[in-house]
């Protein structure tokens, strides 16, 4: 009895063990693989991964199962029981076990078919490589960033941000993670999320970064939801390594001004934006006058206000000339289109119709022209500028240089009543002479 009982014993052993091994992964060499992929041999390394995948699940059937009725089907019919099979059914766990060398196979091939552009296959194998390790910290983080990679060549942004904030979840301290998701959260509506990601990478790097356009970005999303103090601070940060960007010194000025009422920050930012600007940034160099003038108007210096104010005047005149240009080119094509258009009602011609098809679409060339200088002129506010230029004068007792200015005010239809009632009250000023 005993012998039988350690002869049973010894066979389910053997069972047993020849189980185990069936269910390892097969021996390989792994140095091997790491070299051809380190080596950029991408196929060949798939192709080595592939082949001792194949062989493994071709010889791994430990886990399959014949059916209950395999032996004693009758029949087609007899086989197919859809209720049964439904009753029966099972949810297959996503984790099967633990075993490093399959989660290195499928891992390593779906690297490679990342690196090959075929996206389906990649998000297959790294699907599997986390069926063969358990989820941990500082560990299974990587896996998730090459599945966020791959979810960005498909152009698949919403899984791209979810799996990259799986892995920054799993491996906080990689702050590589929280650049490239403040970096890809800046143009969405997740401000708040890119302002912590962004500012958790500058808090990690112990010295200034190089990266100098980071401040931009956090200046830019502090300014969306209203941080501006927070905003001026980035502003700063990049100024103090780029003094010399006078597009940025102008919206650290704008965002002192309007926002903060930090008018000390603001005129100095003004004055370096002025000195600096090209000299076509037309709309930025009068608006830094504009807003010098309303600071110094604020402050009751009127001959400083003055000063500003018309300064802006130059960049007005230099429209309005513009503007005047295309009326007169407007002109001189309306005046040979009804030349055209005269000829070729009392004779047909061919190539004068094409010429006259010609000057319309010049003539409409023009008009667009014109409306885009007169749009630009309207940002320059010149009917506000003037207005605040001939109160300046009139608080500085200059009163004939005040109805002036109130006068082309007028010509703006800015303020128009008001305008000519001061004009009236300063006339008789004058004539009384007090």
């Amino acid at each position: 009895m005993k012998t039988n009982i350690l002869l049973l014993l010894l066979i389910l052993f053997s069972v047993s063990a020849d189980i185990s091994a069936q269910t390892q992964a097969p021996d390989f060499n792994k140095a091997e693989i790491e070299n051809l992929t380190a080596a950029g041999k991408t196929d060949e390394a798939l192709q080595k991964t592939n082949e001792i995948l194949t062989r493994y699940y071709s010889e791994n059937v430990v886990s399959d199962r014949l059916p209950n009725d395999f032996i004693t089907i009758g029949s087609v019919e007899e086989a197919i029981d859809l209720n049964r099979m439904f009753r029966n059914r099972k949810n297959n766990l996503f984790f099967i076990k633990e075993d490093e060398n399959l989660f290195f196979l499928h891992f390593t091939a779906a690297k490679c078919y990342l690196e090959m552009k075929d996206t389906n296959r990649a998000l297959n194998n790294f699907y599997m490589a986390l069926r063969y390790q358990k989820i941990e910290k500082k560990k299974s983080d990587i896996v998730f960033y090459e599945i966020a990679r791959t979810f960005l060549g498909r152009g698949d942004m919403k899984a791209y941000y979810d799996c990259l904030e799986t892995a920054y979840t799993l491996n906080p301290d990689n702050s590589e993670y929280s650049l490239e998701l403040g970096k890809a959260l800046y143009r969405t509506v997740f401000v708040k999320k890119s302002i912590f990601h962004l500012e958790r990478y500058l808090e990690s790097v112990t010295e200034k970064t190089d990266d100098l356009e980071l401040y931009i970005m956090l200046a830019g999303l502090n300014e969306q939801i209203g941080r501006y103090l927070d905003t001026l601070k980035y502003y700063r940060l990049y100024l103090e390594q780029k003094s010399d960007d006078s597009f940025i010194w102008f919206a650290y000025g704008c965002v002192a001004y309007r926002n903060t009422g930090n008018f000390e920050i603001a005129l100095e930012s003004f004055s370096k934006a002025i000195e600096s600007l090209p000299a076509e940034e037309i709309y930025k160099r009068s608006k830094s006058y504009e807003y010098t003038g309303d600071i110094f108007l604020k402050n009751l210096k009127f001959d400083q206000a003055v000063s500003a104010y018309e300064s802006t005047k130059q960049f007005q005149d230099s429209i309005r000339e513009k503007v005047n240009e295309k009326y007169t080119e407007i002109n001189t094509i309306e005046t040979e289109i009804n030349k055209l258009k005269i000829s070729l009602l009392k004779e047909k011609n061919f190539v004068t119709y094409n010429e006259y098809e010609f000057q319309l679409t010049e003539r409409d060339r023009l008009q667009r022209e014109l409306e885009e200088l007169n749009y630009e002129f309207s940002r320059l506010n010149a009917g506000k500028i003037t207005y605040n230029t001939a109160f300046c004068y009139e608080k500085l007792e200059s009163y004939e240089k005040s109805i002036e200015n109130y006068r082309i005010c007028i010509e703006y239809d800015y303020k128009s009543n008001e305008c000519r009632n001061r004009i009236i009250k300063l006339q008789l000023k004058i004539k009384r002479g007090y």
